[in-house]
């Protein structure tokens, strides 16, 4: 028995060496897994952080939509009440009350016509229908 254990005894070395280099390398690999968690870790705190900054816009903007809505609801409702009768009491006015002139005005804008270059004339703007189908498309 003596005699095996001094045979086996260089195989044992042999087998502690590769073991020693294999936990080197182990500990090398755990070392760059470290620093790869610990950078992981750092692009995940950026990430939640610009997740909250877009949640909050997200909820910013949600607010605003909610307050517009109505509004746009409102205004839909007042260009359903138009007839072509008010449109051709419109057209054959040559001189429009300011109101009806503001009124084109802000068509104009919506339209994304410059108002402050283009002479707004009623004749310019009508066949009104087809601007009030052109609002509702777009």
């Amino acid at each position: 028995m003596q005699q095996e254990l001094l045979n086996l005894q260089p195989i044992l070395l042999t087998k502690t060496r590769e073991v020693e280099e294999k936990m080197a390398v182990v500990e090398k690999r755990r070392q760059e897994v470290a620093e790869v968690e610990r950078v992981v870790r750092q692009d995940e705190e950026v990430a939640n952080e610009a997740a909250e900054a877009a949640n909050g816009i997200r909820k910013e903007c949600e607010a605003e939509l909610n307050l517009a809505l109505p509004l746009l609801e409102e205004a839909t409702a007042a260009l359903n009440t138009i007839k072509q009768d008010d449109i051709v009491f419109i057209k054959a006015m040559k001189n429009p009350p300011a109101g009806v002139k503001l009124v084109m005005e802000a068509v104009c804008v919506l339209l994304v016509r410059n108002t402050v270059t283009v002479t707004i004339t009623i004749t310019d703007l009508l066949p009104l229908s087809y601007y009030l189908t052109k609002l509702f498309s777009s």
